[in-house]
C-alpha cells in the first residue's frame, strides 16, 4: 500500500471495518488486470461508426458540457463512467472493485480508476477521423471499450477548458469510488473510468456493449412517437410519394442526437432510412391507423405502392379534416379502405373485383363511404399521383362543403334537421360529385346512389312503410320519410 493510501481516511475506515469482521466490497472482491502479450486480432472493440455526423455531434456536445452526473458511478455497462481495458494504471489510481451489467444481464468485474484523459486510446477523434493505433494488437495502451464517444468528448473538454465542473464534481465524489482526493488533485486531466479484466474482452465485446437496453419500439410505435415531431403543414410530398429533402432534414434535426446516428450520412444529408421514418410518421399523424402504418411496409405490389404514394401525397390535406368533426373527418374511412385494398392486392385480387365483392361489417353508413373510396383506388390504381390528387381535391371539397353548411352559416339545404341527416357517405358523395362531376354515371351510380337506394328500402320501418303506402293503414313511417328526403338530396347533388 502506498504512502498516500495509508494516510487516506477512507481506506483506513475500510481496513478497520475488515478487521472488525464487517464485510465490505473493498475487501471481498478481487480483479485480475493482467494483460495478454497482444490483443487478439479477432477482438472487435468498436462496432459503431463513430465518424458519422450524429456521433461527431454527440462527442462535441459532451466536450462542450461534460456532466459528471451522467459520467459517474453506475452498474450499467453502457452508461456512466466509460469502461476501458489493457494498459498499466498506477495502483494509487485504482479504486473500488465493482460489477458492470450488460443489457442481457451478464455481469463483469470492473475496478474504478482515475486516469489521464490523453492516455486512453479511442477509435475516433473529435472530428470523426479513425485512430489506427486503437485497432492495433498492442496491449500496453489503455483502450476505451464502452464509451469511446464519452472519452473522446472528455479529452476535448480539457483542451477547450470546459471540464472544470466535471473535475470538481468527480473530486467531491471520490469516496463513492474510493480513490484518494489527493491523487485526483495532482493529475492534469483526470477522468473516471472502469477497468475491466482483459480476459473478459471477448471477440464480440463491441457488439455486446452497444446493444440497446430494454425492449425496442416496433415500427408502428416509432411512427406514432415520431408523429409528435411532425407538423404536416410544412411537409412537402412529391407526386411519386417521396418527401422533400428539406422536410426530411428538418425532421432529423428535431430528434435527440442519440437517435440521429443512422439517419444522416457523413456529409450530414438524410439517409433513405430517415425518409422512410418520416414517411411512416406522416402516415401515423395523418390517418391515425396502426394497421395501415404496419401494412405500408408490406405494400410491394405496384398498385399497392401507388395507393401508399397517393396517400402520402394527400396526407397534409387529409390531416386538415381533423378539425371539422366526425361527420366530415373521413380519414378513418380512407385508411380502412386503403388497408382493404392493399390486402386484396397482396392476395392477388384485382381492385375492381375487390370493390364488387367487398363484404362489410359494422356501421352501414361507413361501409357505403368506404366503398366509394375503394372505387377511387380501383379507378386510379395505375397512378399514385392520380390517387393523391383525387384525395387532395376530395379533402378540399369537403372543407368547402363544411364551410357552406356548418351551424354558423345559413343552411343551403333547408335547416339544421336536414343537415344532421347527412352521413360521411353523403359527405363523400357530394365532394366526389363536385371534384369529378363527369364521372358520376360511370363510377358512382353503382356505388353511392345504389347505397342510398339500399338505405331507402332497408330502413327499420321499411316493411311498415310498404304496408302504409299500399293499404293506407298504420302510422306514418318517419324513418322511411327521412331516408326519402336524404335520397332526394343526394340525387339533387348529383345533378
Amino acid at each position: 500500500m502506498s504512502a498516500v493510501d495509508k494516510l487516506d481516511p477512507i481506506r483506513q475506515i475500510l481496513d478497520g471495518m475488515e478487521k472488525l469482521g464487517v464485510p465490505v466490497d473493498f475487501a471481498e472482491k478481487t480483479i485480475d488486470l493482467k494483460n495478454p502479450d497482444e490483443i487478439p486480432r479477432s477482438a472487435v472493440l468498436q462496432n459503431r461508426n463513430r465518424s458519422s455526423r450524429a456521433s461527431v455531434l454527440q462527442m462535441q456536445g459532451i466536450a462542450k458540457n461534460p456532466d459528471f452526473d451522467r459520467l459517474g458511478v453506475t452498474k450499467e455497462f453502457g452508461m456512466g463512467s466509460p469502461i476501458v481495458a489493457y494498459g498499466k494504471i498506477p495502483e494509487n489510481q485504482l479504486g473500488k472493485v465493482d460489477e458492470a451489467i450488460m443489457p442481457d444481464g451478464q455481469r463483469y468485474t470492473v475496478q474504478y480508476a482515475v486516469v489521464e484523459a490523453r492516455k486512453v486510446l479511442t477509435s475516433n477523434s473529435i472530428i470523426g477521423t479513425t485512430n489506427e493505433e486503437y485497432f492495433s494488437t498492442d496491449s500496453s495502451k489503455i483502450r476505451a471499450i464502452a464509451g469511446n464517444g464519452r472519452v473522446t468528448g472528455l479529452q476535448e473538454a480539457y483542451k477547450q477548458n470546459s471540464a472544470e465542473e466535471y473535475r470538481e464534481k468527480m473530486t467531491a465524489a471520490c469516496a463513492s469510488f474510493r480513490i484518494p482526493k489527493a491523487v485526483i488533485e495532482k493529475m492534469k486531466e483526470p477522468i473516471l473510468v472502469r477497468v475491466m479484466q482483459p480476459k473478459d474482452v471477448t471477440s464480440d465485446i463491441g457488439d455486446r456493449s452497444n446493444r440497446i437496453t430494454g425492449l425496442s419500439m416496433d415500427a408502428v410505435e416509432i411512427a406514432n412517437n415520431d408523429a409528435n415531431r411532425v407538423d404536416l403543414r410544412y411537409v412537402e410530398a412529391h407526386e411519386d410519394g417521396s418527401l422533400a429533402v428539406s422536410a426530411v432534414a428538418d425532421f432529423v434535426k428535431s430528434m435527440p442526437l442519440e437517435e440521429q446516428a443512422n439517419l444522416v450520412d457523413k456529409e450530414g444529408d438524410p439517409t433513405r432510412q430517415a425518409e422512410e421514418r418520416l414517411s411512416n410518421a406522416v402516415f401515423a399523424k395523418a390517418y391515425k391507423s396502426d394497421e395501415l402504418t404496419r401494412l405500408k411496409a408490406k405494400a410491394l405490389n405496384p398498385e399497392a405502392k401507388n395507393i401508399i404514394n397517393g396517400m402520402t401525397m394527400a396526407a397534409p390535406a387529409m390531416a386538415a379534416l381533423s378539425d371539422l368533426g366526425f361527420g366530415y373527418d373521413i380519414r378513418s374511412i380512407v385508411a380502412s379502405a386503403a388497408s382493404d385494398a392493399i390486402q386484396a392486392v397482396r392476395k392477388g385480387i384485382p381492385l375492381d373485383q375487390a370493390v364488387a365483392q367487398e363484404e362489410f361489417f359494422g356501421d352501414p353508413e361507413d361501409n357505403k363511404a368506404k366503398k366509394q373510396i375503394l372505387s377511387i383506388f380501383a379507378k386510379n390504381r395505375r397512378s399514385g399521383r392520380a390517387i393523391g390528387q383525387t384525395l387532395i381535391d376530395l379533402a378540399k371539397a369537403i372543407e368547402q362543403d363544411y364551410d357552406r353548411i356548418n351551424p354558423d352559416t345559413p343552411d343551403v339545404f333547408g335547416g339544421m334537421d336536414e343537415q344532421n341527416n347527412f352521413t360521411r357517405a353523403d359527405v363523400i358523395f357530394r365532394a366526389i360529385n363536385k371534384v369529378q362531376p363527369g364521372e358520376q354515371a360511370g363510377l358512382f351510380d353503382s356505388v353511392s346512389l345504389a347505397c342510398a337506394v339500399d338505405d331507402l328500402w332497408n330502413c327499420d320501418e321499411g316493411a311498415a312503410a310498404l304496408h302504409f303506402f299500399i293499404t293506407g293503414e298504420g302510422e306514418r313511417p318517419a324513418a322511411f320519410l327521412d331516408s326519402v328526403r336524404r335520397f332526394s338530396n343526394l340525387v339533387k347533388s348529383a345533378n
